[in-house]
């Protein structure tokens, strides 16, 4: 799985991955464990710091320059997991919005499955 920030029509906050690492990333939402995901194994931040962060209510991703935190209520957190695992057992190229409330920090964020190669939607970040 790598995670960045791309500018399609908009910032985007984009978390490419295949069907393990969904599977992996919907676990952790049904957990509701804070997870830093840049020192997750199965994570490769490419210039950029994503913490997961449950609470008990409000749903919000805050950003300053490259860092996010990303909270998400047990009812997200549901409705991510459920959407990960819709996009892990895809058998077409596949994305879910998993948008908190993209106005407070003007990112959205996006999975995607086998619609993107990240080596080249992120080599302006990797060289």
């Amino acid at each position: 799985m790598h995670i960045g920030i791309v500018d399609f029509a908009e910032p985007t906050l984009l978390i490419v991955g295949d069907a393990a690492s969904f599977c992996w990333l919907a676990d952790i939402f049904d957990s509701r464990q804070s997870l830093d995901l840049s020192s997750a194994s199965i994570a490769t931040p490419v210039d950029v710091n994503l913490l997961l962060n449950p609470v008990e209510e409000g749903d919000d991703l805050y950003r300053d320059g490259l860092k996010f935190k990303w909270r998400f209520s047990p009812q997200k957190a549901q409705e991510f997991a459920s959407q990960l695992r819709a996009l892990a057992t895809s058998s077409v190229p596949a994305h879910a919005y998993l948008d908190v409330n993209p106005c407070s920090s003007g990112v959205r964020i996006v999975a995607s499955k086998d619609e993107y190669s990240a080596t080249k939607v992120f080599i302006h970040k990797q060289a």
